[in-house]
């Protein structure tokens, strides 16, 4: 085509090609700006400045408002005034009683983090390192001087030590501070960031260093599961009921190694993956997990969990704690005989009666109506069948039913075809159900969850799992969010805009990774 015609071309047709040309500038200027954040803007890593054995825990959170993954984010929770950045703002200069545009703003870098770091490895004195970007530190020192006078009447006094310079407040001595790279560091003491520095000053190995770090996009995190356990032990400010379940779960937290943790923004939804290092392998189950008891759940479940064979995972962590494992399998085993022993008598025990229904796939939950209900695969139904009806024959004559004036109600019915045992106390609103479909084992607390159970089968209408992303999982965990976290009160506007969480986990050999997929309206 000549150069005229082209042009004639053009002009003949412009009202067509220019939203076209639009289009494509836009996804250029998009494109282009995505790339300026990832490879010039994006902020040096804190991981660069906690040493890998000696953190216990930390996070970095993005506070970029030009970070691709920030703009989802406000973008996501703009109906919640709760997260709105004029919030926020307000937040900081409440806290700190000084105008943001004109104090803060001028040397407020793109990223905050806290480390939890141990400064002294003898007596594992864990302390909070704190960690804030700044674009200018003249601006920085400026900001902390402003605030000594504030609210101390101080001034900021320097000190040198191994080439780092610590700036503290001359009277009050309650904070220190240093900066290394494009960060300000904040310690409690002048001696806690002197055993900081002394932690990062000879050749140690960053977190950054681990092949399993995460890069920040929205916010990142690290925890060395047994360090942390160790640390909240010796606290002696935990109370006494706490510590005492870290010392509990202490051979089983020490199977782990870390863990470390990346959010992100997507269109909608939140994604938080971890991916844990473990100290032994984890002997994976050969048999494929497909999520099929789904089947039997209503769209409507509040909370889910499956997986496949757990007597092979209650092995698989019994053999990885080592020395402890034995034991660990025989504390279960005992627990479990003597809660057993309370329902059934000694005729039903752990090893002969329930370790064999636990080889094949599994699943548990809670129904919008808050009953139990749980769903076992069958290798033999009509072994099982048989099995669990001589359980219900010692359950009615276990002292919690037969120590009663009440009558006991022992019942066989029909639903479209599928039997319903059940037996309960005459007026009680519970009982025990159960009933064999399709090769699966339905128990709950509830006839009525039974009868549901059997028509979403029947009539396909689960929909909780219809969803590809937890597609070639060994373990699905689903919680129908908003109907839990308006318990919790003193976290629940953080938590008023997540719908629901649907977490995907994969064991693979000496990692076990985790997806948790966090549905925002």
């Amino acid at each position: 085509m000549h150069k005229e015609s082209a042009l004639k071309f053009i002009i003949k047709h412009q009202e067509i090609l220019t939203p076209i040309f639009a289009a494509i500038a836009m996804i250029l200027a998009g494109a282009i700006m995505f790339s300026a954040w990832i490879f010039i803007l994006r902020p040096e890593p804190i991981g660069n400045f906690l040493p890998l054995q000696n953190t216990a825990a930390y996070f970095e959170i993005s506070i970029d408002s030009q970070n691709p993954q920030v703009i989802e984010f406000l973008k996501m929770t703009r109906g919640h005034p709760f997260f709105a950045k004029e919030r926020l703002i307000q937040q900081v200069k409440d806290f700190t009683q000084m105008d943001f545009d004109e104090n803060i703003a001028p040397w407020l870098g793109n990223n905050i983090g806290l480390g939890l770091v141990v400064l002294e490895n003898q007596s594992l004195r864990t302390e909070p390192i704190v960690f804030i970007e700044n674009k200018s530190r003249d601006k920085t020192k400026e900001f902390l001087q402003k605030l000594a006078i504030k609210f101390k009447n101080d001034y900021l006094q320097e000190n040198e030590y191994k080439n780092h310079e610590i700036y503290s407040y001359r009277f009050s001595q309650d904070f220190a501070f240093s900066f290394m790279g494009r960060y300000l560091v904040a310690a409690q003491t002048i001696k806690s960031m002197e055993k900081f520095i002394d932690a990062i000053s000879e050749n140690f190995t960053p977190i950054s260093s681990n092949r399993n770090y995460f890069d920040l996009n929205l916010s990142d995190g690290y925890i060395n599961l047994p360090l942390l356990s160790q640390v909240l032990t010796g606290n002696s400010a935990l109370p006494e009921t706490q510590r005492y379940f870290f010392l509990a779960f202490e051979p089983f937290i020490r199977i782990f190694k870390h863990s470390f943790i990346q959010l992100e923004a997507k269109s909608g939804y939140l994604s938080l993956k971890t991916t844990t290092l473990l100290q032994s392998k984890f002997e994976k189950n050969n048999k494929k997990y497909t999520a099929s008891l789904a089947q039997y759940f209503p769209s409507n479940i509040k909370l889910f969990y499956g997986g496949m064979d757990l007597s092979r995972q209650l092995d698989n962590y019994g053999r990885m704690i080592g020395e402890d494992g034995a034991q660990f399998k025989k504390s279960i085993k005992e627990i479990t005989d003597s809660n057993l022993g309370k329902l059934f008598g000694s005729a039903i025990t752990f090893e002969k009666d329930i370790y064999p229904l636990l080889t094949e796939e599994y699943a548990i939950g809670v129904t919008a109506e808050d009953d139990m209900f749980a769903a076992l695969k069958l290798k033999d139904p009509a072994a099982i069948e048989q099995k669990l009806k001589t359980m219900m024959i010692f359950l009615k004559k276990s002292p919690g039913f037969a120590n009663t004036e009440k009558q006991i109600l022992q019942f066989e019915e029909s639903h479209r075809s599928f039997n319903i045992f059940g037996l309960k106390q005459e007026g009680a609103a519970s009982g025990i159900y159960y009933s064999i479909v399709n090769g699966a084992a339905l128990m709950s607390s509830s006839e009525k969850a039974i009868q549901n159970a059997i028509d979403v089968f029947l009539d396909g209408k689960n929909g909780f799992l219809a969803s590809a992303l937890i597609k070639n999982a060994d373990e699905i965990f689903y919680i129908a969010a908003d109907k839990y976290f308006e318990t919790l009160s003193r976290f629940s506007e953080y938590l008023k805009p997540i719908k629901a969480v649907i977490a995907a986990r994969n064991y693979d050999e000496f990692y076990v990774k985790t997806i948790y997929y966090i549905l925002v309206e």
